[in-house]
């Protein structure tokens, strides 16, 4: 809760999740999809049931008066390199544009770190957009610039 009583966060399984948020997808998509010729949102949606029939997996709406208005979806993961360090790794983060003059996205980073120390994560990864809300917030919240992503079609 952000201390709003018409502000839920629930968890949510991969599949249910999905169908929750599927009207949300392509809203998304478009407003921060990059190379929208190449990436064409086309979920996974058995491997996302698979991760999240493993327990590595965490799903979470917020609603607001019974509307979904953000989401977040995560992997938890053993990191390759480093084999002792247990990961969380958020795929996708969205609160739609009449909410995000709220606390509804920092309810949601907040509770999805909660849910990945939950499930024994040491280290939480986000990625975010130059110069976008989540990337001027994530410094203000305590993060650190891991490594930095570079994309270039071939």
């Amino acid at each position: 809760m952000d201390g709003s009583p018409r502000l839920a966060i629930r968890s949510v399984g991969a599949l249910e999740g999905y169908r929750e948020v599927e009207p949300l997808l392509h809203r998304h998509y478009e407003e921060i999809a990059k190379f929208k010729d190449l990436a064409v949102v086309n979920p996974d949606i058995e491997r996302y049931a698979k991760i999240d029939a493993e327990g590595r997996f965490i799903g979470l709406i917020a609603e607001n008066e019974g509307q979904v208005v953000g989401y977040s979806a995560n992997f938890i993961a053993q990191n390759l390199h480093y084999s002792d360090l247990r990961y969380c790794q958020n795929d996708v983060l969205y609160v739609i544009p009449e909410h995000r003059n709220s606390r509804v996205g920092l309810s949601l980073i907040r509770q999805t770190v909660k849910c990945a120390r939950e499930k024994g994560a040491q280290l939480m990864l986000w990625h975010a957009k130059d110069k976008t809300t989540l990337d001027v917030l994530l410094p203000r919240l305590g993060y650190e610039i891991l490594d930095i992503i570079w994309a270039k079609r071939i």
